[in-house]
């Protein structure tokens, strides 16, 4: 089985969403604990225009990481996870932002005077 791209973002670490005002939509972060048997979920509404904190334990050996981004657009929910894998933190602030593409998302995520992008896309 191949290994899926995460996201690890260092707690304290803070995400944001950024969607076209005039439409309804919302996102939610699934982070995931490996360290567990089975694996454990934990999903964040991420906010608009206000940033969350990533759930406690992001980043640490067997802590949470980002693993899915569901955004709902009017009756529509695409599943999108993250194209290349990340870590970033503590206190890195990250942005998603919808593309040209409905189906396509950037995390822009800044750290350490630095701005890296990830692409987030449904699964082929």
């Amino acid at each position: 089985m191949a290994e899926k791209n995460t996201i690890t973002l260092v707690a304290p670490s803070f995400l944001l969403y950024a969607s076209p005002g005039e439409e309804a939509s919302e996102a939610t972060a699934i982070f995931t604990t490996f360290s567990t048997h089975p694996p454990t979920e934990t999903k964040i509404s991420l906010g608009r225009n206000q940033f969350v904190r990533v759930p406690a334990g992001g980043g640490l050996p067997g802590g949470s990481t980002l693993t899915e981004i569901d955004v709902q657009r009017g009756e529509l929910i695409w599943h999108l996870f993250p194209t290349s894998s990340l870590t970033a933190g503590p206190d890195a602030f990250s942005i998603l932002q919808p593309t040209d593409d409905p189906r396509v998302y950037e995390l822009s995520v800044f750290f350490e005077g630095k701005d890296q992008i990830v692409k987030f896309e449904e699964e082929p």
